[in-house]
């Protein structure tokens, strides 16, 4: 009996943890966390456009925060996402100084929101404050066209690179007088 009684709990709650993953996202809601299906041990927070329906592509915004603080990344930009029509994810993983977990953060998020999610793949961007921009233009690099853009802030290229008329997308860099990273620019 007691160990029915425990099969049975834990099958409720294991179909209860399913339920809530398959639950579709709210549009118009920003979400702090969602767990990669691939890599449990990544998330990112998410911002969906409240016009948001899997029948159309969507551009999507990658973003990079020094402190892996994804919700913080999401909501300073959700307002002009949802005016624009963007999704916006940010990885609660990448932090300054990890380059190797920013990358396994990165690579994480961007596959889980490709099956997830219905993107415009000509529209993809990558965005970051600080380190965080360091890594968005280190992956543009990388990636060779895959995406559109960076918007760099607070940080320019990663050290050793610099821009050239070779890139295969946009870069906008916005930075302060009292930057720590001024001189770079």
């Amino acid at each position: 009996m007691g160990r029915v009684l425990v099969a049975a709990v834990y099958g409720v709650l294991c179909s209860a943890g399913v339920a809530q993953e398959t639950k579709p996202f709210l549009p118009g809601t920003l979400i702090p966390s969602v767990v990669c299906t691939a890599t449990p041990q990544q998330t990112y927070a998410l911002y969906l456009p409240s016009t948001y329906s899997p029948n159309k592509r969507w551009p999507i915004i990658y973003a990079f925060d020094p402190g892996a603080r994804g919700q913080v990344a999401v909501e300073a930009i959700r307002a002009a996402a949802e005016k624009t029509g963007y999704i916006v994810v940010a990885s609660n993983n990448s932090r300054n100084g990890a380059e190797a977990v920013s990358r396994e953060a990165a690579k994480a998020m961007w596959y889980d929101t490709e099956q997830r999610f219905s993107i415009d793949e000509p529209r993809r961007y990558l965005t970051g404050m600080s380190g965080g921009a360091r890594m968005a233009a280190e992956l543009a690099i990388s990636c060779h066209g895959c995406v559109a853009g960076v918007i760099s802030n607070a940080a320019g290229f990663p050290r050793g690179r610099s821009p050239s008329s070779a890139l295969q997308f946009r870069y906008f860099a916005a930075y302060g007088n009292a930057d720590f990273n001024f001189l770079e620019f």
